[in-house]
């Protein structure tokens, strides 16, 4: 009776999971969707049931329970990588709806945008013993190399010549695409890499490789040696190519040649090497570059290649490290010949140019051997006349863009011709012309630099107001460097409207300030001496006090920006408002406001000060917070830096320290003048008698009493020591 029942409960517990197991079927995806780590649905009473060993079985000694192994765990495997028992059954789960290779290749390169890259090469190692899966192992390939990790797909690249996956062509590419990229910024590709590049482009020649190097594989090696500054490597790649034919050189192979030989000549660290030999090393690269280019204009005459605006700036960009004017000039000429717009600058022989303010050194080139005729009687093109115009109507000639105006705005500005630079610029850029350039934010930087060397602040603001016509949206360097242009045009009259402009300007644009073009800004006005015009900039920049208060204690408008930078923001804000509260102490130092209105620019002062200790006193508890917490330095404003020029605290202490002086020899004058009383400069030309400047300048400097002369009190506006400090 007993066992009756017990039977009866066993099938009602299996109907009861039969069921719920068919519920769980109904709620699966489609066949043809791909499951992407699905965890099966849980075992019930009956499958377990089902799975579970006899227990006679369990109770017969030495034997043990059978568990399925891992085919990645076989003994003939030993080279795979371990996979989990669960992960690989859930990936066999998959790779069942995905037995089309593009499919495979879709699915791995979605997996990898899912930044689960060991689940991707985990189904191409289980793919690869089933059919060749190249495509997917070069998705691998790729989304190491664009994170920079070179070496993790180097070895990914063995792993597939293992698994007789033989990489292609595009393979190759990746990888040396992946060794040209130097690990930081700005600094040169490791040998190492040069040397594993080398190894892969003449494993490609090997009689065993599937894949046959092509022009595409010579520029990605060539790169790799111009990254590395290795020229001897790079030469050994370049004599091995032929003349004509499918892997002779284009034109990227020609740009990157030049690229090569321009960085060539400075060497891995240009400090060390004495100023003799690095100039005669520029001028030996600009000769070769010159050889270079009769190359390139006899094939683009001869239809063999074509030019592209790269290879005329790689060109242009090698001259321009020359220190002779003849190669500063064939710029122009270069752009003449490849582009047919003409020169907006008389020649060097033409007798309207003239050339002595334009800075040069000695000639150092060489002598070229003279040229010889071939059999058929052709003399070839010397170097000195490698940019001639070319006269022929079949060519197609380059059209120029934003590179092109640069290059042409930094050869007028080495060769001092602002006129040129601004014909070349309308001619350029105008909207009905023949090119119709539309001017980028780097195209309006170089022509402020070429004012900013001229002093030219009016043009240099109707520029900044162009840029927004031309729906460019200027930033902080934009300001920076016109207001750097008003500050070398202190002479200007019209300077402080100028400057005026440019801080309407800023308002309107930019949501977070500028706080050194502000700081610029103040000392524009200080140097004035002008009580109406200080007061009149300080009462200006009210709003822009309010806001930048709000910056200091809530943080700056820009998101996704670290702690450190917030920080360093602060820091630069609450250096504006010292310099702020220096500004009121001159006003009422030097009584340029009256003496009724010194209560309220002291009550200002006071409101500023207070401001700034609070906020000082709560920065340097985030700093040490964040000391406490990260266990590294908190930053701060940068001293000096030689690689990367002057900070802005260097550059206003040194700013204020020269304007320091000229202050101080100025009031030494009035006060000397003051004084002596019987000094009068028109009476001293019909009295002889009178003494000199230069003699009662000299006797009141050794006898600062006899002048009755009292030190005056320093402020922190003017003197440069206490600056940042209070």
């Amino acid at each position: 009776m007993l066992e009756c029942r017990a039977c009866v409960w066993r099938c009602i517990r299996a109907i009861a999971g039969d069921s719920r197991q068919a519920q769980a079927l109904y709620r699966r995806p489609l066949l043809l969707t791909p499951q992407i780590e699905q965890n099966p649905f849980r075992r019930h009473a009956s499958t377990a049931v089902a799975t579970t060993p006899p227990a006679e079985d369990l109770l017969v000694p030495g034997r043990q329970p059978v568990v399925d192994k891992p085919e990645s765990q076989t003994d003939g495997d030993k080279q795979q990588k371990t996979v989990p028992v669960a992960n690989e059954r859930h990936l066999k789960t998959e790779l069942r709806y995905l037995q089309d290779k593009v499919k495979l290749a879709e699915h791995v390169h979605y997996t990898l945008r899912c930044d689960k890259p060991e689940k991707a090469l985990d189904l191409c190692r289980l793919a690869s013993k089933q059919q060749e899966v190249i495509v997917s192992w070069n998705h691998c390939v790729d989304w190491y190399i664009q994170r920079g990790k070179v070496d993790e797909a180097i070895k990914i690249y063995n792993e597939m010549k293992k698994r007789a996956q033989f990489p292609d062509g595009h393979t190759y590419s990746l990888l040396l695409r992946g060794l040209a990229k130097p690990p930081y910024s700005g600094e040169p590709v490791k040998d190492s890499h040069v040397a594993k590049a080398l190894s892969i482009y003449y494993s490609m020649s090997s009689p065993t490789s599937r894949a046959e190097p092509n022009i595409i594989h010579t520029n990605g090696v060539l790169k790799v040696c111009s990254a590395a500054l290795d020229m001897d490597a790079l030469w050994g790649v370049v004599s091995k190519l032929p003349e004509h034919g499918a892997r002779s050189p284009d034109h990227i192979t020609y740009a990157i040649l030049l690229d090569g030989i321009r960085h060539g000549a400075f060497g891995k660290d240009p400090t060390n090497v004495p100023a003799e030999s690095l100039a005669a090393n520029r001028t030996k690269a600009v000769q070769e570059g010159r050889a270079i280019w009769r190359d390139v204009i006899k094939k683009w005459r001869g239809a063999e290649i074509h030019i592209d605006e790269r290879l005329v700036c790689a060109m242009a960009q090698l001259l321009f490290i020359s220190s002779r004017i003849q190669d500063w000039d064939d710029v122009l000429n270069l752009v003449q010949q490849t582009m047919k717009i003409p020169r907006q600058l008389a020649p060097l022989d033409s007798p309207q140019r003239h050339i002595e303010h334009v800075p040069q050194e000695n000639d150092l080139r060489q002598a070229e051997p003279e040229q010889e005729e071939d059999s058929d009687g052709y003399t070839d093109t010397p170097t000195t006349k490698a940019f001639l115009p070319v006269q022929s109507t079949s060519l197609s000639f380059v059209q120029p863009g934003n590179a092109i105006l640069n290059i042409l705005v930094n050869g007028c500005t080495l060769l001092r011709s602002p006129k040129a630079a601004s014909a070349y610029w309308g001619l350029l850029t105008e909207p009905s012309g023949p090119y119709a350039i539309k001017p980028d934010l780097s195209n309006f930087h170089t022509y402020l630099r070429l004012l900013g060397k001229n002093r030219s602040s009016a043009r240099a603001v109707a520029l900044l107001q162009q840029i927004s016509s031309f729906n460019i949206q200027p930033t902080a360097i934009t300001f920076r460097l016109v207001m750097g242009i008003c500050d070398r045009d202190k002479n200007n009259p019209n300077m402080l409207e100028n400057a005026r402009t440019i801080i309407d300007l800023m308002e309107s644009t930019l949501a977070d300030l500028d706080v050194r073009t502000l700081i610029k800004y103040l000392n524009l006005v200080l140097l004035s001496d002008d009580g109406p015009k200080i007061i009149f900039a300080v009462n200006r920049l009210d709003s822009i006090i309010h806001n930048l208060r709000s910056r200091v204690t809530y943080g700056a408008h820009k998101t996704g920006t670290a702690t450190e930078q917030h920080m360093l923001d602060k820091e630069e804000t609450l250096f504006f408002f010292r310099t702020l509260v220096g500004v009121i102490d001159t006003l009422n130092r030097r009584e340029l406001v009256p003496r009724e209105a010194h209560s309220h620019w002291q009550g200002r002062r006071a409101q500023l000060d207070a401001f700034i200790q609070r906020s000082n006193t709560k920065l340097e508890q985030q700093r040490a917070k964040l000391e406490v917490t990260t266990g590294k330095k908190a930053p701060r404003m940068r001293e000096l830096d030689p690689k990367k020029g002057m900070s802005m605290k260097a550059e206003e202490y040194a700013l204020r320290k020269f304007r320091w002086g000229e202050r101080q020899k100025r009031e030494e004058k009035e006060e000397m003048v003051k004084a002596r009383g019987v000094l009068d400069w028109n009476v001293r030309k019909a009295r002889p008698d009178v003494p000199t400047k230069g003699a009662v300048l000299k006797k009141w400097r050794a006898n600062k009493e006899w002048a009755g002369r009292q030190e005056p009190e320093r402020s922190f506006a003017d003197s440069p020591m206490e600056l940042g400090e209070r």
